[in-house]
């Protein structure tokens, strides 16, 4: 269902921002995933789609960032993704999701391993609550656009590479 203009409203999330929509017919985007990791998280049948941006994945020595912006960091906000995916009647075993982002873009070193770090944080918070990941496009050294049209459930992956297309039905 598009407005009087025809236009489809997108939903832009920034760096350390989530979104959740059961909107019939909106795209659900973010940009520039770096070392940060762009989660997507879509139940085909209750038409719900999530995405979260978060830029580390662990909080503990960031309490006061971590309680400002939650959604900066995996452990805070994606716990708060998945409640936000639940209140629009979303199922855990129908909900399927996608990561892309965790790149290392420090070509002179990646001391931290941040990209990897948050790959990580994405793939056992998926694991340990026996969720289905349906896509991943990680790693690398080059960075990503993802976004999500909820009236044709494609996701896009854009990069230097390329554009992917892949359905989540």
């Amino acid at each position: 269902m598009n407005n009087l203009l025809g236009i489809t409203p997108k939903v832009v999330v920034g760096i350390s921002d989530k979104a959740v929509s059961n909107h019939p017919d909106i795209v659900v985007l973010t940009y520039a995933l770096g070392s940060c990791i762009g989660l997507l998280g879509y139940d085909p049948e209750a038409r719900v789609v999530g995405m979260i941006h978060y830029m580390l994945a662990d909080s503990s020595s960031y309490t006061e960032k971590a309680r400002n912006s939650p959604c900066m960091f995996a452990d805070t906000g994606l716990p708060m993704l998945m409640k936000d995916l639940m209140s629009f009647r979303a199922s855990p075993k129908r909900l399927m999701f996608a990561i892309a982002g965790g790149a290392s873009t420090n070509e002179q070193s990646d001391f931290f391993k941040i990209g990897a770090a948050n790959i990580q944080a994405a793939e056992d918070f998926i694991s340990r609550n026996g969720l289905r990941l349906k896509l991943r496009d990680v790693g690398g050294s080059h960075n990503r656009t993802l976004s999500f049209s909820t009236s044709s459930q494609t996701l896009s992956i854009k990069s230097p590479k390329g554009t992917t297309e892949h359905l989540l039905r």
